[in-house]
């Protein structure tokens, strides 16, 4: 069960990903895997192991948000995911989860 869901977890993340940015062959085949799964029915299956990614906080971090700051240095460092901030785990969920719908 847990190869399963890791070769369908590895697939949804590199998948999207290649499908928004197709460039080598390895995006290709990647594409080509996620495309398969959609296509024969299992986008329930993607969509729950999306989920249990998401959980376990696989997808980013959960502590980190998406929006960076710069330091005295003018170096851009991520601020503290918070009310305002979301995480770097719920971004990447949202958008994964919206590119299988």
């Amino acid at each position: 069960m847990s190869g399963i869901g890791g070769a369908m977890g590895g697939g949804l993340f590199y998948g999207i990903d290649a499908i928004r940015n197709p460039k080598t062959k390895a995006d290709k085949n990647s594409r080509d895997e996620f495309l398969y799964f959609v296509r024969n029915g299992e986008t329930k299956s993607l969509l729950d192991e999306l989920s249990k990614m998401h959980k376990k906080g696989e997808l980013g971090s959960k502590d980190l948000s998406i929006n960076t700051v710069e330091d005295s240095d003018g170096n851009k460092i991520f601020v503290q995911a918070d009310d305002k901030n979301e995480s770097q785990n719920d971004f990447v969920y949202k958008s994964m989860r919206q590119s299988i719908l």
